[in-house]
């Protein structure tokens, strides 16, 4: 573990580079050391007594080596001893998987592997800010990312939870017909349909119809246990 000499009191923003790779330690440190946006207060591996020596007075940032093994368990680790630390990550690939198990590991910062030590700065000034630095390619990976959770749903017997009307309505709300063409169809007022359609949303925790069709094929059933398909 590496300790910097003489820290700059008026910079707040404690950086700790966490790496295996002793030349990614040193060569970051150097670079980190010489700017005075951030104050390095240290560099190590990964190594248990580290990671529990980490002490930060005032707002901390660990940058990580999400090439090392085991990163995400010691980010998550690092984020359940000390929730007010920040881990920012670089060599990150453009994996859209990768990318969202950063996200869930409490990773609040993404630099790519052809990233720059500017990158890893701006990232650690927004990772304190509670903002998010990345380029525009991890920003759309996340987003796409958070949509395909907010449709996946696990596989759920509706039937269990919807009245038969509610039943009949979700399947033309499938088909995208609109409150009116489903009081035509059922024969019931556009005011009933949107009651009930209400109701539906509520109970099957979806928060805009829109997001019916998408429900309904993705795991979602509409029969009755031994019952043949709609």
């Amino acid at each position: 573990m590496k300790t910097p000499g003489p820290r700059d009191p008026s910079v707040s923003i404690k950086v700790f580079v966490l790496s295996d790779v002793l030349l990614y330690r040193e060569g970051l440190s150097r670079q980190l050391e010489r700017d005075r946006r951030v104050d390095l207060i240290g560099s190590g591996p990964p190594l248990p007594d580290i990671l529990d020596a980490l002490a930060f007075d005032g707002p901390g940032v660990v940058v990580m080596d999400l090439s090392m093994p085991d990163s995400l368990a010691i980010a998550r680790r690092i984020r359940e001893r000390q929730p007010d630390v920040r881990v920012v990550a670089f060599a990150v690939s453009d994996l859209s998987d990768e990318v969202a198990a950063c996200a869930r590991a409490g990773v609040c910062g993404y630099i790519p592997k052809e990233g720059t030590v500017e990158d890893i700065i701006l990232s650690v000034i927004h990772a304190v800010r509670g903002e998010l630095y990345c380029s525009p390619q991890f920003a759309a990976l996340l987003l796409a990312q958070v949509a395909k959770s907010e449709v996946a749903k696990p596989a759920l017997d509706m039937a269990g939870r919807l009245t038969l009307r509610e039943r009949e309505i979700i399947r033309l709300m499938g088909r995208s017909l609109s409150n009116k063409e489903i009081g035509r169809t059922l024969g019931i007022s556009g005011a009933t349909v949107k009651n009930h359609v209400h109701n539906i949303l509520e109970k099957l925790a979806l928060r805009r119809r829109s997001q019916v069709p998408a429900a309904l094929s993705g795991g979602y059933r509409l029969t009755e246990p031994g019952q043949p398909p709609a």
